[in-house]
């Protein structure tokens, strides 16, 4: 309310609860892009600005009026059950504030689907290139390419290079730290790329 230089006179927060379904996400998503597009220019221009994507799943009870399907997992130990929702979040590591957020039903999560809207709604500022940091949900070759036809740079955390991972199939040294170049060839099926690969 500081910041719009709105009135302290609001309703209090019992009738905000009783008024609660009235209030729909996109009301707040527009409130939360404009705050952001108004804040951003703010700070001085920097060279880089270094986005980090994680995401969590966290448990709420609600009403089935306020909550799909989609949202429900069991009943748990209560008779109305409690739902789930999966948050995509990217943070402003240098300006310590949330630049977007996805809220996904648990069971229609899809995180790197999520990380390429985020990528898509990130204004671009004169002069400055956007980093994109992800944890290892989103560490995917879509999202290494998308980032990259965007124009901008990504760092992804990845599974051990034990696992079955993105870096599994690779040679890697079995040192503690290490800094190669490796070559990948992406192709739908790996019977094309054997035929490629002999022709």
């Amino acid at each position: 309310m500081d910041f719009w230089h709105l009135q302290d006179s609001c309703p209090s927060v019992s009738a905000f609860n009783q008024q609660r379904s009235k209030l729909k996400p996109e009301a707040l998503q527009a409130v939360f892009k404009q705050f952001n597009s108004l804040a951003l220019p703010l700070e001085p221009p920097t060279k880089y600005r270094f986005l980090a994507a994680d995401g969590s799943t966290f448990a709420f009870f609600s009403k089935h009026s306020f909550a799909s399907d989609a949202y429900y997992v069991s009943e748990g130990h209560s008779k109305k059950g409690f739902y789930n929702m999966h948050l995509n979040a990217l943070y402003d590591l240098q300006r310590h504030t949330y630049a977007d957020a996805i809220l996904q039903p648990v069971h229609d999560k899809d995180e790197f689907r999520a990380f390429c809207d985020m990528v898509d709604r990130q204004e671009s500022l004169p002069g400055t290139k956007n980093i994109y940091i992800g944890d290892r949900g989103y560490c995917s070759y879509n999202n290494m390419a998308y980032v990259i036809q965007s124009g901008e740079y990504f760092r992804f955390r990845t599974k051990d290079i034990h696992s079955k991972g993105l870096v599994g199939n690779f040679d890697l040294p079995g040192e503690e730290a290490f800094d190669m170049t490796v070559t990948v060839t992406l192709v739908r099926s790996r019977s094309k790329k054997l035929a490629a690969a002999q022709g």
